[in-house]
C-alpha cells in the first residue's frame, strides 16, 4: 500500500511541476513580444447583439502603435426616445492605454465592462495565470487524495 502511495505522490508531483513550468514558460513568451519591440497583437470584433455574434466576426490584427493595449468592452445604455431601449454593444481591439480609465464612457453616458491587457491576443479568451494553474491543480490532488484514503 505504501508502494502504491508513494507511486501515486511521484506522479502526482511530476505532474504539477511540469504543468507549473509550461504555464510560466507559455506567459513569459507572451510578454516577451513587448519587450523586444515587437507590435502587440489583438483579437478585433464588434457586434450590437452579442459575445457569440462578436466572436463569429473575429480577426486578428496587429496593433499600429508601440505601447498600445488591448481591450475588451460591453458597452450598455438606455436610449431615451418614444420608447425607451437598452442599447448594447460588444467590441475587442486595439488602443491607447487611456482608453481602459473608462472616462470616455462616462462623457457618452455608457455603463462600460471593460478590460485592458496587454500581452497578444489576450483579449480574446479568459486565460488562467500561471499560478493560479498550480493553486486548483494543488487542491485537485489534495482531494483526491483525501478521497483515496
Amino acid at each position: 500500500m505504501r508502494d502504491m502511495l508513494g507511486s501515486v505522490m511521484k506522479l502526482w508531483r511530476r505532474t504539477l511541476l511540469l504543468a507549473f513550468l509550461l504555464a510560466n514558460c507559455t506567459s513569459k513568451q507572451e510578454r516577451s513580444s513587448q519587450t523586444q519591440g515587437q507590435k502587440l497583437r489583438c483579437y478585433k470584433c464588434f457586434s450590437p447583439e452579442s459575445w457569440s455574434n462578436c466572436r463569429e466576426n473575429l480577426t486578428a490584427v496587429e496593433c499600429t502603435r508601440q505601447g498600445d493595449i488591448c481591450y475588451k468592452i460591453k458597452r450598455t445604455r438606455w436610449v431615451r426616445s418614444e420608447t425607451e431601449k437598452l442599447e448594447v454593444s460588444y467590441a475587442m481591439g486595439c488602443n491607447v492605454p487611456e482608453t481602459c480609465s473608462g472616462e470616455e464612457c462616462k462623457e457618452q453616458e455608457w455603463h462600460c465592462d471593460l478590460s485592458c491587457c496587454n500581452t497578444d491576443f489576450c483579449n480574446g479568451t479568459v486565460r488562467m495565470p500561471g499560478t493560479l494553474f498550480f493553486i486548483i491543480a494543488s487542491l485537485r490532488f489534495s482531494f483526491e487524495f483525501i478521497i483515496y484514503f
